[in-house]
């Protein structure tokens, strides 16, 4: 540009070095394992199955029956523990490549819609170890009379099938398999039947009788004649539920008779009973290697929600309607947010892919990777002190724990959207793996971008599905799998609930009021603002889920329109929150309308990268951007108060290097620049002050200013000059030799601001010994 130069610059950020590695352990919060080998499942009593004559208890008032069963894990004979639980690793890698492939679109999905009835009931979930499949079981009575036979619970599905016979192909099942001849009550299905209309794959036979099909992303299939039939829960009944009667089957169902589909689908089983149990149900999953007499349970209608329970939103997947999906916004260790690990991590996108669902089949929780590595990586980090054992299955962080009764793990928290923390106990994510004292972090990455949160970290806990108020609960850790009917009542609950470190599941510091709930978004779980959409039915969402849906309310799936909620945009105007960023440590709330300003310049806000060879999009804190730079940039890093630069370019005149930019400048001749950024706010640059130098042939040009912030960009320094600037020439000069190579060499310091820079202290000891562990800086080269 005529009248105006252009300049090659180069940029220096420096940062404190935050060596956690001394002293990091201190700074945790830790909790007691009792270390435990695998065990041998419980002996089977046969004089404790389910039968028709079992009794049965009332609460007339809640309309709720609660049926007393019993927990087994010994359907199979003469298996060690360590058989059973490596075929349970087994089966849980089948599980997650079924679940991966229906979340991607590459199974058949299952969805339908039946209701009948009003009230409640429970019954006992039985573990699925002995079978191998990775799944929990319940016993139950199908047919009039009741054949009772073991079913698979599966949250992932949406079926209700069992085995019929005559059988073309079928696998072995503990109990006879189900002839629907001998039933009084079963019903086959016609073709022109709406519920035959609602599968996704269905067929006629001669009989005209609709056929389903079903196929599993693992392989496995069941093929037969849908139906309707009795379920007996003890002596509740549950009648005209769709049922496939499987005729050829194929898969991982050893053991079990068939699958009781608890997914969000409309022929699933809480979907179909939805008039009777208000489409609510919840399960607590004991330890499956337990010997306690406390049983896993499963329950339908109000008596499944607690009282003690908190909730979070259940979002909804625009691509898939029968997972359950929670908004994960974080995971701390020790007390402390693990870096990386935002909301946004696990969003899902406009293809329907991400998020994360729970699963009652999955045993061991999968965190897409890269939030996989930044939890394992903290995990590490607190666990030094013990003792390291070889990578077992899939698990790549084991320990050798033989000859020790205790020991001390860091702290695991899982954060969830409404600010609900659920705390795990240590032995739902630190468990043993053989007899020999080995131990092994119980969760694992995935290259997919679905998250699943497994059972071996929901055990103990009640979970709750609210599919009619769109919300997941969970309740204390131990209390609330005891029934009603063993004797504990609510003041005993609020007892537990109140005791230091036993209280599992919490809010954090800003609990929501149920306006603010109102104000939070079904689909992404933030905060709306105007406009806000509502449909026919009075279900609002935010402005940008609303393309994200199709113009679909995911709440009752009617047509959106243009609808707005003004009463809610009114409301808005009287509402305070708290900053986004308070997971972050910003303790401030402000008025609804004021807190987007606030958080564009909250000074807890994450920052951008600061390469500055290329647009990368990347976010985060100091320590997250310092591990990025050095591992993704692969920039070179230095400790210490001083640094030197080399700079070599064969032909002075080219430009090839995004780092080193010809932008408009002084004069008609380039010139290069070379400038510092601080890794923090600008509050903190100020603190500091920098030199650099550069020369040759017996001369030399000197800088000394202030850093600026990352806040500003690498453009916005760049652009005011605001550094070493050295013309063409004179950089040639210092080049020596022929001029026709440039080799500049920069050498700089940096001190805090009330000391001198040839004081020989570079950076005195800061005050504030969490965030700065040593007196070391680093200089990134970019």
């Amino acid at each position: 540009m005529e009248g105006k130069a252009k300049t090659t610059s180069f940029s220096f950020f420096f940062f404190f070095t935050f060596l956690l590695s001394r002293g990091f352990a201190e700074l945790l919060e830790y909790q007691s394992l009792v270390l435990e080998p695998l065990s041998k499942p419980p002996t089977h009593k046969p004089d404790l199955s389910w039968s028709e004559s079992e009794t049965a208890e009332t609460d007339s008032e809640t309309s709720t029956l609660t049926v007393r069963l019993e927990h087994r894990d010994a359907l199979a004979f003469n298996a060690t523990p360590e058989a059973l639980f490596n075929l349970r690793l087994e089966r849980d890698a089948a599980r997650v490549e079924t679940i991966i492939a229906m979340a991607t679109g590459a199974h058949v999905r299952r969805n339908g819609n039946l209701a009948h009835g009003m009230s409640g009931s429970s019954s006992r979930v039985i573990s699925g170890i002995s079978q191998g499949s990775g799944e929990y079981f319940t016993r139950l009575g199908v047919g009039t009379p009741p054949n009772y036979v073991y079913m698979v619970l599966d949250t992932g599905s949406d079926i209700v099938w069992i085995q019929c016979s005559p059988c073309r192909k079928c696998y072995s099942q503990s109990d006879p398999i189900f002839n629907p001849k001998k039933s009084s009550s079963f019903a086959a299905v016609s073709c022109q039947s709406p519920l035959c209309r609602q599968l996704d794959v269905s067929g006629c036979n001669k009989r005209k009788s609709c056929l389903y099909q079903v196929l599993y992303g693992d392989g496995s299939f069941t093929v037969g004649e849908l139906s309707t039939e009795t379920l007996a829960f003890g002596r509740t009944k549950v009648g005209r539920v769709a049922l496939g009667c499987g005729r050829d089957n194929e898969g991982l169902f050893i053991g079990a008779a068939g699958l009781l589909g608890l997914g969000r689908g409309k022929l699933s089983f809480p979907s179909q009973t939805g008039r009777r149990f208000g489409r609510k149900f919840s399960y607590c999953l004991v330890d499956r290697s337990s010997t306690t007499s406390k049983p896993s349970s499963l329950v339908f209608g109000e008596s499944a929600v607690s009282r003690s329970a908190v909730f979070t939103p259940m979002l909804t997947n625009p691509k898939q309607d029968t997972f359950y999906y929670v908004g994960l916004t974080g995971i701390s260790v020790g007390g402390k947010r693990v870096r990386g690990i935002r909301a946004s991590t696990f969003r899902i996108d406009t293809a329907g892919k991400g998020g994360v669902i729970i699963d009652s089949g999955t045993s061991v929780t999968r965190l897409t990777r890269p939030a996989y590595l930044a939890f394992r990586d903290a995990f590490r980090a607190g666990t030094t002190e013990l003792k390291g054992a070889p990578e077992f299955s899939l698990f790549d962080t084991c320990y050798d724990l033989s000859g020790k009764m205790a020991v001390k793990v860091p702290t695991v928290v899982m954060h969830f959207g409404r600010r609900v923390n659920l705390n795990l106990p240590p032995q739902n994510y630190m468990i043993p793996v053989d007899n020999r004292g080995s131990f092994c972090l119980a969760f694992a990455g995935t290259m997919n971008k679905l998250s699943i949160i497994g059972n071996i970290q929901q055990q103990g806990f009640r979970i709750m599905f609210d599919s009619a108020g769109s919300r997941i609960g969970f309740a204390p850790h131990g209390i609330e799998c005891i029934w009603s009917s063993d004797g504990i009542d609510e003041e005993e609950i609020n007892q537990f609930s109140s005791k230091p470190h036993t209280n599992i599941v919490s809010s954090a510091n800003f609990p929501a009021t149920s306006v603010h709930e109102l104000l939070e978004c079904p689909v992404c779980t933030n905060s709306m603002y105007p406009p806000i959409h509502q449909c026919h039915n009075g279900h609002t969402l935010c402005s940008t889920c609303k393309t994200r849906v199709h113009n679909q309310c995911p709440t009752c799936r009617q047509e959106l329109g243009d609808i707005r909620c003004l009463a809610l945009e009114k409301v808005a105007e009287s509402l305070e929150f708290p900053c986004k960023y308070y997971s972050l440590g910003c303790p401030e709330i402000f008025p609804y309308y004021s807190k987007l300003k606030h958080e564009a310049q909250c000074n807890y806000r994450p920052y951008n990268c600061p390469y500055a060879g290329s647009k990368c999009s990347v976010v985060g804190d100091i320590p997250f951007l310092v591990a990025h730079l050095r591992d993704d940039h692969k920039v070179d890093m230095h400790t210490g108060c001083t640094f030197n630069h080399r700079y070599v370019k064969s032909n002075p005149r080219e430009v090839e290097n995004a780092t080193w930019m010809l932008t408009p400048s002084m004069g008609r001749l380039p010139v290069y620049m070379a400038f510092l950024r601080f890794m923090g706010d600008e509050t903190d640059a100020r603190n500091f002050s920098y030199s650099l130098e550069v020369g040759g042939n017996g001369r030399k040009l000197t800088w000394e200013g202030n850093p600026r912030s990352i806040r500003d960009s690498h453009r916005k320094v760049r652009d005011s000059h605001d550094g070493l600037i050295i013309q063409r020439n004179m950089a040639l000069f210092f080049s020596g030799g022929d001029r026709k190579e440039l080799k500049l060499r920069v050498t700089g310091r940096i001190w805090k601001e009330q000391q001198k820079p040839d004081s020989g202290v570079c950076i005195p000891k800061l005050g504030n010994p969490t965030s700065v562990a040593e007196n070391n800086l680093s200089v990134v080269f970019v």
